[in-house]
């Protein structure tokens, strides 16, 4: 049996794990560790909790694992680190990322196992998103861009959570100059974009947190390009606009390469200084924008499918439990 830990106990990632999880065989605990720094505790006060978050009984008398998706988080958590964790637990199995960048950093820095798990989403509808790209054709359609920004994006500062204020930009100065576009975006703050709400629908402001996963997946099926011009990866939130079939308008922060290929499945490089002019030539090119969607939909389904996800998990599992015993 898995069980999953996480402070985080509805976030995606975790959900999906125990969703593929369903089925394997061995007694294992993963604990998902997010930004330690901002939760008030460190590596060594979790090593010592009887009770990890109150709900695990004895965690470390099973076979464990760490979740985990940057490692500087993790180099910041104290004296405690999380070399010593790693090297002296006789129950520790490694960690799991669905970056392949903290996973080749763990293990040449540390010398700790680390699995790479590539995320999934939650199943779509593909006939419904296939129709959506088809109806790209109809030069009457909009370009539908969607932003799911964080709620504490509400620092102008606050370029690393998701970029609103670019988005912010990039919607006012289309819908200015005439593109055929609408704009989705969930924040808490008030936008200039917003001028253009009165007309036929131009933009949807969401501000109130969805609980329920068809009216967000509603939201999602109208879109047509995601926008995310954030300094780091967001993982989540890129797979789930993949699986819409939505190609990515992103920066080349952190981990975005790992997921997003120009001109493929996305538009990367949001500070280079002709992007606005690249985003506004795909929203003006029906037939490049549908090609990009195509590729974005199939690449998901090659990579990051829940059969996928599920396959993959089970492997890693089976690999580090077959180490563990030698």
């Amino acid at each position: 049996m898995l069980n999953v830990f996480a402070i985080k106990e509805k976030h995606t990632v975790y959900e999906c794990i125990r969703e593929v999880g369903a089925g394997i065989e061995h007694d294992i605990n993963i604990f998902g560790l997010d930004a330690p720094q901002g939760t008030n505790y460190n590596l060594n006060e979790i090593h010592n909790m009887p009770t990890f978050l109150g709900s695990a009984r004895a965690p470390y008398t099973k076979p464990f694992f760490l979740y985990l998706e940057e490692i500087v988080t993790f180099e910041e958590s104290g004296p405690f680190s999380l070399q010593v964790l790693a090297h002296s637990h006789p129950n520790f199995l490694g960690c799991i990322s669905h970056i392949k960048d903290t996973c080749t950093q763990l293990f040449t820095k540390y010398g700790i196992n680390c699995y790479h798990l590539p995320l999934s989403s939650h199943d779509k509808d593909r006939d419904r998103i296939s129709r959506r790209i088809k109806s790209l054709a109809d030069p009457r359609k909009p370009v539908t861009l969607v932003s799911w920004g964080s709620w504490n994006d509400v620092d102008d500062a606050n370029w690393a959570n998701r970029g609103i204020v670019q988005v912010d930009d990039i919607a006012y100065n289309l819908l200015r100059d005439g593109s055929n576009i609408k704009l989705i975006a969930k924040t808490k703050r008030q936008l200039r974009c917003e001028a253009f709400s009165g007309d036929s629908g131009r933009v949807c402001i969401q501000r109130e947190y969805l609980h329920d996963q068809t009216e967000l997946d509603d939201l999602f099926y109208e879109g047509d390009l995601f926008l995310l011009p954030s300094r780091q990866v967001h993982s989540a939130s890129l797979t789930n606009a993949f699986s819409f079939g939505m190609p990515c308008v992103t920066s080349n922060g952190w981990g975005m390469s790992e997921y997003c290929f120009d001109n493929f499945n996305s538009l990367v490089g949001y500070r280079n200084s002709n992007f606005a002019e690249r985003i506004k030539d795909l929203c003006d090119n029906r037939e490049r924008l549908i090609k990009m969607s195509e590729n974005t939909l199939a690449w998901y389904n090659s990579n990051h499918s829940r059969e996928n996800h599920k396959a993959n998990l089970h492997r890693l599992v089976d690999l580090a439990m077959s180490r563990h015993a030698k």
